[in-house]
């Protein structure tokens, strides 16, 4: 069996363009589309063997893939002609991992209860700190230590949690970021493709393009991982036990008549007749499990505009 071997050690370069001559950024030009070129040899290798049974594994080809989305994230000489092909073996390369998706065994659909693991969310980062530092981050007595932004003071408490950044057009259409195999750099669509009405698309702008070529979505939504924000709840014992007094309180009034004043949803008739995950038992009866309810929440807005 074929055993594929990672990039050569040349690969291992950053190609820079930017604050250099002319000639020097040919130079880098030149040297960005060899890369280039050897990647997408690479690539299309792959692909022939995935033709050949006797080929390469499944595994040593995914292997291949990743280090080839290294090495394409790697060249950073920013032309139009090295953008333009750079493009071209990215988009080869996620062929490739589609291709090889494809050929992956499928998995059973799983049964049962979902496991995730929450253990992170048990860790407070302010025990394994010193006592000096734990006062300066409530009462601010060195101000070194005080987080400048928001984003790093959520990141000492442990409360940035997993999210993902969709960009966003004016006429609200939401589109997901992609990542080239190997790579955690988000890629967004240019331009919005929604139909707004069935005979006209939307093709509003999305993005941005910084000084240094770098593309940002306009407009964002930052979506919250459920699973991580349900983990995040459980891993505090006072919140998960008060989610489940609420089953069990509502339970143990199910023989009595039920309130003329609805005080919160779990007073309410249909949770007292809303049946659960097993046939025959109300969502209510949860045992020595945790049963939680949701509320969804929606904003409307008026058409025609808002006047005061």
């Amino acid at each position: 069996m074929v055993r594929l071997c990672s990039l050569l050690a040349k690969w291992s370069g950053l190609i820079q363009c930017h604050g250099v001559s002319k000639k020097n950024t040919n130079q880098h030009s030149v040297k960005a589309l060899e890369l280039l070129s050897n990647i997408e040899k690479r690539c299309q290798q792959c692909f022939r063997l995935l033709l050949d049974p006797a080929g390469a594994s499944l595994t040593a080809l995914q292997k291949e893939l990743v280090v080839l989305g290294h090495a394409l994230e790697g060249i950073k000489c920013n032309t139009s002609i090295v953008n333009s092909r750079k493009e071209e073996v990215a988009e080869s390369l996620r062929k490739l991992d589609a291709k090889l998706q494809s050929r992956a065994p499928a998995l059973p659909l799983p049964l049962g209860s979902l496991q995730f693991d929450s253990g992170e969310q048990d860790q407070s980062p302010v025990e394994h700190m010193s006592t000096i530092a734990q006062v300066a981050l409530v009462i601010g007595l060195r101000s070194n230590e005080i987080p400048a932004t928001i984003e790093s003071a959520l990141a000492k408490f442990n409360l940035n949690y997993k999210t993902t950044v969709f960009t966003t057009c004016a006429c609200h259409c939401t589109y997901a970021p992609t990542y080239v195999p190997g790579s955690n750099v988000p890629i967004y669509p240019e331009f919005c493709t929604h139909f707004p009405t069935p005979e006209t698309v939307c093709g509003e702008l999305l993005l941005d393009v910084h000084a240094n070529g770098e593309r940002v979505p306009k407009k964002t939504f930052v979506y919250h991982d459920l699973n991580d924000y349900l983990a995040s709840l459980l891993s505090r014992r006072d919140i998960e036990a008060l989610m489940d007094q609420s089953c069990d309180i509502l339970a143990a009034s199910l023989l009595e008549p039920p309130p003329h004043f609805v005080k919160n949803p779990f007073e309410a008739q249909f949770l007292r007749e809303f049946g659960g995950p097993i046939p025959g038992k109300l969502f209510i009866d949860r045992g020595d499990e945790g049963q939680y309810a949701f509320a969804l929440h929606v904003d409307f807005f008026n058409p025609e505009g808002m006047k005061l």
